[in-house]
């Protein structure tokens, strides 16, 4: 009896210990985000892996992309948090186009692998600049069919409006900028959020991943 109730025990522990489905975070390092944008940015993912409790149990997956991608961490939130924290701050940010397609060509291969659901979370700050829109939203629709929900956070980074415009048209940052873009990644009924800019950065993060974790109930 005491044997039965061991392995029911161990069992137990083994469901809990796995992970409840995963959140890929898909980072734009462009060369449009300065150094400074750069460290609020990192430091905001960082803060969000370590301060919110119920990530814990999500598996995390981080890719960057720019130029070319890169998954720089799997596995869990405290993990996450590290590498975040300890991702290379100081300049020159020379990373290149913002090549969203690749990025998402490397996903579609992760998905069959990762712990069901899976949510793609995309943050960025413009347009994808070096792949035809065609095949980005094909990769979506590829990734859509096999479940994978599609979530987007637009940073408004108004330094190419001048303050004139701003002033007459405070919704120019969001008509100029690229945010119907982001809406459009969107897939099995996700959403797009928005922050102003970098500094607001970490609280859309928050309010994003902790609707995103009620998702994957």
């Amino acid at each position: 009896m005491k044997i039965l109730l061991l392995s029911m025990f161990l069992c137990l522990v083994a469901i809990s210990a796995q992970a409840r489905g995963t959140i890929i975070l898909l980072v734009d390092i462009s060369s449009s985000i300065t150094a400074e944008q750069m460290e609020l940015q990192m430091n905001s993912y960082a803060t969000a892996m370590s301060g919110i409790p119920s990530l814990r149990n999500v598996n995390i997956e981080v890719v960057e992309f720019a130029t070319k991608p890169a998954l720089i961490y799997s596995g869990d939130s405290d993990g996450a948090a590290l590498a975040f924290a300890n991702y290379k701050r100081t300049g020159p940010w020379r990373h290149g186009s913002t090549c969203l397609g690749k990025a998402l060509t490397l996903i579609e291969t992760m998905i069959p692998k990762l712990p069901q659901p899976v949510i793609l979370d995309i943050s960025g700050e413009g347009e994808a600049n070096c792949t035809t829109h065609e095949s980005i939203m094909q990769s979506l629709d590829n990734m859509a069919a096999q479940g994978v929900r599609v979530n987007t956070l637009y940073i408004a980074n108004q330094s190419g409006i001048s303050n004139d415009v701003l002033q007459v048209n405070p919704l120019a940052a969001s008509e100029n900028s690229n945010y119907k873009f982001f809406e459009s990644l969107t897939r099995n009924h996700g959403f797009t959020m928005q922050a102003d800019n970098f500094f607001d950065f970490e609280l859309a993060l928050f309010d994003k991943l902790i609707l995103e974790i009620s998702m994957l109930k």
